[in-house]
């Protein structure tokens, strides 16, 4: 048996073709991931605010009441929650978030308009103002009430207050 000179060359060379193929496709790898990882977050807080939204619909459509909804608003790896606002608008029946590198979503409570958001008081005077969330899991205590006028008519409004608690 003799010493084959083509061993000590080929093999290196071989390792080096490897390894080119292999770094050049781990951004096609980590793209790929990363979509996929925003999506999947995007259809979780997705999934989330229609549970929220058919909760409000049924308290609402029930009357006077309470009920408690538990959310998860997590994050994957790279996307996240970077924001929600639950009664926003004028007429305080919006609810808009932002994922992470997305655009703004809206969850429109309409036919019939059903105005959310935190009841609070200040100098006597009773407000519905919005309630902010960020990325994390709550338990929303969502209450159908009609002591405040969301429309300006005079009139007390039915209204889903919404607050974060555990019971």
């Amino acid at each position: 048996m003799g010493c084959d000179n083509n061993g000590i060359e080929g093999f290196p060379l071989r390792m080096l073709i490897i390894l080119i193929v292999i770094i050049m496709s781990l951004p096609l790898v980590y793209s790929w991931f990363k979509v996929y990882d925003y999506n999947s977050t995007e259809s979780n807080i997705e999934s989330e605010f229609k549970k929220l939204s058919n909760s409000i619909r049924m308290l609402y459509f029930n009357g006077n009441g309470r009920t408690r909804v538990d959310m998860d608003l997590g994050s994957g790896i790279f996307a996240r929650l970077d924001y929600a606002v639950l009664g926003d608008g004028v007429y305080h029946n919006i609810m808009t978030y932002k994922i992470t590198e997305g655009n703004k979503k809206h969850v429109l409570l309409e036919d019939p308009y059903i105005p959310i958001g935190n009841l609070t008081k200040n100098n006597g005077e009773t407000f519905l103002l919005p309630l902010r969330l960020s990325s994390g899991s709550y338990t929303l205590i969502l209450e159908c009430r009609n002591d405040v006028d969301c429309d300006g008519d005079g009139i007390g409004d039915i209204y889903i207050n919404i607050s974060i608690g555990g019971g």
